[in-house]
């Protein structure tokens, strides 16, 4: 692997003049040759640029353009790369880096309408991989990477196993399938996962994930009810909740969760880090007091790309060290009494959903893209089973499956709402602000129903209903799982509950794929279907 990307940093040198702080846009399935791009791009001199495959055409076009990456790594141009592989040195090239040179940038969703890029060096990344090593050093040697390279939680696991000689599973789809992730933790032996609270709830369902000895949970809160589940069923598994932004390289506190603790928290800042609580005039507020979470220390970010507002208004000058900067991160949180960091909330109207964090207006601003559509509001409502859905309000007569299409052609699909309400005015308070507590809940629209039901069906309309969070005789057998508010966290947790109920292992395509209760009884009932399921490859160099 070192001499394929040897080979490629030189190739790319050669052919595109690579240097020091130059992006290079990477979009490539998941494989190894990621991972030999990746180290190719970083042996070049230059920095990288993950960009999902499955992103809209319009968003990889803007990534790619305000970048300015000098080439874009995909797969055509990997192919030319391997055609002429053996022409370029295998051995390692002396490249004149600094620390303070550029080693990634991610993009973001953005608060002004379009994402953003977070520059990261160097020396940042040491300082965060570092601090890995020291709070994990004993417990991790295989991990699974769930997570797209685009993601900034890739970079969790990614060099933190790779640079101490640890072993490193790709998970091999987009399409989170908890049948084939645990078929891979226990055939790999997997010891190390990284991956959202909501996720590992219902992973927990699955009986062979045993060999797991840490699990790092992070991206979203982490609820009581998951924490006693896990004590349950993985007692000598060690349990980790992280918090961090993308802008200081993915965390910068930690808490191992104990059974004992009476209160779920996210910890203390990782070595290396300093965390401050500051009000809004940049002054730290009192212990125990409510202020907005900045974090400070090296591995703190250089900036947004081409994006001086807010630069100026995110990284700002340490007023206790002159020295350094700090990020303000607009969470919100307080000190406890035992020195651990309770987070409240979002200071913005940003969020986070199954791990994704979401600028609401970039989803209003798409919207309004829209000929038909004048005025839009985007919230993260609490619908069913305490899951934050994103909800649209807008002024324009579209239907719901027409803008979902349109959204689709601009946003990757976890920004995408499943719920579309028209109204005819936005209300307002008397600030003439929006009056966030007047705008309706969805309510499901009434569809022609089909009653003659199976016992399995029976079963199955259960499932849907606690999972859905809608009354059971909403449903019928023959209803669409996307018409009915589903996503990708959903239909997981449907896919868990059958194979729990039934014994059953179904595909997630069963759901994805036009699936309805009645399809998915015809392959529990079927005789070949006890076990349905996606393989995964293992790919040679």
């Amino acid at each position: 692997m070192n001499e394929y990307s040897n080979q490629l940093g030189d190739y790319l040198r050669t052919s595109y003049e690579i240097n020091p702080d130059d992006l290079v846009g990477i979009q490539l399935d998941r494989s190894e040759w990621m991972i030999v791009s990746i180290l190719g791009i970083l042996k070049s001199g230059g920095a990288y640029v993950p960009i999902d495959s499955e992103y809209p055409q319009e968003r990889i076009d803007y990534i790619v353009e305000d970048s300015n990456c000098k080439v874009l790594l995909d797969e055509e141009e990997l192919e030319l790369f391997k055609i002429q592989r053996s022409r370029y040195s295998k051995v390692n090239q002396q490249i004149n880096l600094l620390p303070s040179n550029l080693i990634y940038c991610i993009y973001t969703s953005g608060s002004t309408g379009l994402p953003k890029g977070v520059l990261i060096e160097h020396n940042m990344l040491v300082h965060s991989t570092l601090a890995r090593e020291i709070v994990y050093k004993d417990i991790q040697k295989i991990g699974l990477l769930l997570y797209s390279f685009s993601f900034d939680s890739s970079v969790n696991l990614l060099y933190r196993l790779l640079t101490t000689g640890k072993k490193l599973v790709i998970y091999p789809s987009s399409k989170v399938d908890l049948s084939i992730v645990s078929n891979i933790i226990e055939k790999e032996k997997i010891d190390t996962l990284t991956i959202p609270p909501s996720l590992y709830e219902y992973l927990l369902d699955y009986d062979n994930i045993s060999s797991l000895l840490s699990v790092i949970v992070a991206g979203e809160e982490l609820k009581p009810s998951i924490l006693i589940k896990h004590h349950a069923l993985l007692p000598n598994t060690e349990l980790f909740n992280e918090y961090g932004p993308t802008e200081c390289v993915v965390w910068c506190t930690v808490k191992k969760i104990n059974f004992s603790d009476e209160f779920v928290t996210i910890g203390k800042p990782v070595p290396g880090y300093e965390v401050f609580l500051l009000d809004n005039k940049n002054r730290l507020v009192p212990h125990g007091a409510v202020g907005e979470i900045c974090v400070g220390g090296p591995s703190v970010g250089r900036c947004y790309l081409n994006n001086p507002d807010a630069t100026k208004l995110k990284f700002i000058d340490n007023p206790y060290n002159r020295n350094n900067r700090i990020y303000k991160t607009g969470d919100i949180g307080r000190w406890r009494d035992d020195g651990n960091l309770e987070y409240l909330g979002r200071n913005d109207n940003q969020v986070k959903i199954r791990g994704y964090r979401i600028e609401l207006v970039e989803i209003e601003k798409a919207l309004e893209e829209h000929e038909k559509i004048s005025t839009a509001i985007v919230v993260a409502k609490i619908l069913s089973g305490n899951e934050k859905e994103l909800v649209a309000y807008i002024i324009g007569d579209v239907e719901a499956l027409e803008l979902k299409s349109f959204l689709k052609e601009k946003l990757p699909i976890f920004m995408v709402p499943n719920y579309y309400i028209e109204l005819k005015e936005i209300p307002l308070n008397n600030n003439l602000k929006v009056d966030y507590d007047k705008l309706p809940i969805p309510i499901l629209k009434s569809m022609e129903f089909d009653n003659a039901i199976t016992y399995t069906e029976s079963l199955l309309l259960d499932i849907w209903s606690r999972v859905l969070g809608v009354n059971i005789d909403q449903i019928s057998a023959s209803y669409n799982f996307f018409d009915l508010g589903g996503q990708s966290i959903k239909a997981i947790k449907i896919l868990a509950l059958i194979y729990k109920e039934f014994g059953v292992r179904l595909s997630i395509s069963s759901l994805f794929d036009g699936g309805n209760i009645r399809n998915q009884a015809y392959l529990i009932d079927s005789s070949s279907a006890n076990i349905i399921e996606e393989g995964y490859k293992e790919i040679n160099l």
